[in-house]
């Protein structure tokens, strides 16, 4: 079995003249990933590889999480979550992970398409929140458009809030 988790990058800062592709995270979206991460931590298993877009409020995010949860790798920016779609992001992750349990920080709206394809319904994600899923299969190349979860959960970035 595969463990994959989904999280929106935390919360950002406003453009104010910055690329889209440059803005990092406000204090408050400091914050609620490292209450994520605790959050995290609660589950099992924990994800021990971490992929990211290059875009410094997902690179970021992914560098707090990565920090607090215990063997997990240095985060592994991919080209192709910045701007990617729902279809990148699987073919991303069957062809790069390795491990048993990984994470993905990127961006809506491929996300959110992939969350709701998993789960059958369009709940969206918030900046911060997390999805994750378990699938039947031993290898992350066998992941694909077809392929249903046994499970899944959501953790909300306003519950990790409330939790700490």
């Amino acid at each position: 079995m595969k463990r994959l988790y989904l999280m929106r990058h935390a919360k950002p800062e406003h453009g104010d003249g910055k690329r889209d592709f440059d803005r990092e995270l406000t204090t408050q979206g400091r914050m609620d990933a490292e209450a994520m991460a605790a959050r995290l931590i609660e589950l099992s298993p924990l994800p021990r590889q971490i992929f990211c877009s290059e875009a410094a409020r997902a690179l970021e995010t992914a560098r707090i999480m990565a920090a607090a949860l215990p063997q997990c790798s240095t985060p592994v920016p991919l080209a192709g979550l910045y701007t990617g779609t729902a279809d990148d992001y699987l073919n991303l992750i069957a062809g790069t992970a390795s491990a048993p349990a990984v994470i993905v920080v990127a961006h809506n709206p491929a996300m959110e398409q992939l969350a709701a394809f998993f789960e059958n319904s369009n709940t969206g994600m918030s900046a911060g929140d997390i999805v994750w899923f378990d699938f039947p299969i031993d290898q992350w190349e066998s992941l694909n458009a077809g392929l249903r979860p046994l499970s899944g959960g959501r953790l909300h970035r306003d519950s990790a809030r409330k939790a700490k």
